[in-house]
């Protein structure tokens, strides 16, 4: 007799399709609050909500891939990296309205990039400048949408 079990082949995919479908159903869950509207007349929850699914497709097929596709092991998870760019985020979400848009990106690329093994300062710094001047351009003055810059 055989036996019909499902055997995990890539733990890394098996995690990384759990995080992102999880991520993507609470989120998905938090913005049914607001109204969708459609395509044509966007509401406040329709791009959260569209994020949200694509997060939970994503996360669908990665799970999908650790069951047919080998690959390594999940073992030991690296909490000093997952730590720092949870850390960047949420001083980054704090820090937008205190701070300014700026601030708060070259902030989050900051600790973002002392989450790497060996992290590349010269390199994240002009990340962070560009993001910075790209987020400017498009959110404030392309959107108009009412960040503070600095």
């Amino acid at each position: 007799m055989t036996s019909s079990a499902l055997t995990v082949r890539d733990g890394r995919s098996l995690g990384a399709g759990l995080l992102f479908g999880g991520i993507g159903l609470a989120a998905a869950l938090y913005a049914h609050r607001y109204p969708l509207g459609d395509p044509g007349q966007m509401g406040p929850g329709f791009f959260p909500t569209m994020l949200a699914l694509a997060l939970v497709v994503l996360g669908a097929i990665n799970v999908v891939r650790s069951l047919t596709v080998q690959g390594d092991a999940l073992g030991r998870v690296a909490f000093r990296p997952l730590l720092l760019v949870c850390a960047g985020v949420a001083l980054f979400a704090l820090g937008v309205d205190r701070i300014g848009l700026v601030a708060s990106i070259l902030l989050l690329v900051a600790i973002g990039a002392l989450a790497a093994p060996r992290p590349r300062l010269g390199e994240a710094a002009v990340l962070a400048v560009l993001l910075a001047l790209l987020s400017a351009a498009v959110f404030v003055y392309a959107l108009k949408l009412p960040f503070t810059l600095f």
